[in-house]
């Protein structure tokens, strides 16, 4: 059965390295704010970090999973990386917290990424709705997550 609808999930990072992009990015915005208060006008070091900040925002957003005529495509700053037809996924793999991870037939290919709480759940429910044949999993003890 042919699924034409379109659905966009927003990845998140790694545990790790979410930690790190974030920080860089809170630390971007407040050295704008210091250097504006610093000089009490807009200054071409306060524009410039703003610009920075702004960026690492967008970027952390154009990271995402769309599922289109039954294919997964993940994308990565608009550029596809991988694609991976749903009718290959067996079995999906989902912890308490955001690992989410898809086996294919033969279980011979892991495919893990991570999505925040809503968009997990979100893409569960979509998946048991328009897939009912994939097993969805929930993992009990993740002994590599925070």
């Amino acid at each position: 059965m042919k699924r034409s609808k379109k659905t966009r999930f927003i990845l998140s990072f790694e545990p790790a390295y979410q930690i790190i992009y974030w920080s860089i990015s809170w630390l971007t915005f407040f050295i704008a704010v210091i250097a504006m208060l610093e000089y009490t006008s807009i200054n071409l070091i306060s524009i410039i970090f703003a610009l920075l900040t702004i960026g690492l925002v967008v970027l952390a957003r154009t990271i995402h999973l769309k599922i289109e005529n039954d294919q997964l495509f993940f994308y990565c700053c608009s550029k596809q990386k991988k694609i991976i037809s749903v009718t290959t996924i067996h079995k999906i793999i989902f912890s308490k917290m955001r690992v989410v991870v898809l086996l294919n037939s033969n279980d011979s290919e892991q495919y893990r990424f991570y999505l925040n709480q809503k968009n997990k759940e979100i893409f569960l429910s979509y998946m048991k709705e328009h897939y009912p044949e994939i097993i969805l999993e929930e993992q009990q003890v993740a002994s590599n997550e925070y």
